[in-house]
């Protein structure tokens, strides 16, 4: 199945879903795939059907639990690490945004 359903990748760059079949299938597979570099477009072209995506789960939850989107293989994950990074020099906004992103980030892994 995974061989022949098209995925949807955010750009050339993105090997979420190819690491996915990778760990799930042992195998190197290539599916067919449409690129979609918006956040929004991306978890747009998996409600319509046109394509399978590894999408974060707090951001399509309320799709999930509606059943508008499924998971391709239940209880399966891909953990990936998130890196923040930001320019050297002080912007105000920035930093106050930089500030308050690792006090979240710090409060929900706690």
């Amino acid at each position: 199945m995974l061989r022949r359903a098209p995925c949807v990748n955010f750009n050339e760059k993105d090997e979420l879903q190819k690491r996915f079949v990778r760990r799930v299938s042992c195998v190197d597979i290539e599916p067919p795939a449409h690129f979609v570099p918006h956040g929004a477009g991306f978890v747009g072209a998996c409600t319509s059907g046109l394509a399978w995506g590894m999408c974060p789960q707090q951001l399509v939850a309320r799709e999930l639990e509606s059943g508008e989107l499924v998971e391709v293989l239940p209880g399966s994950r891909l953990d990936m690490d998130l890196y923040w990074q930001s320019w050297r020099l002080s912007l105000g906004w920035l930093d106050d945004f930089s500030a308050m992103l690792k006090r979240r980030a710090r409060s929900s892994l706690d």
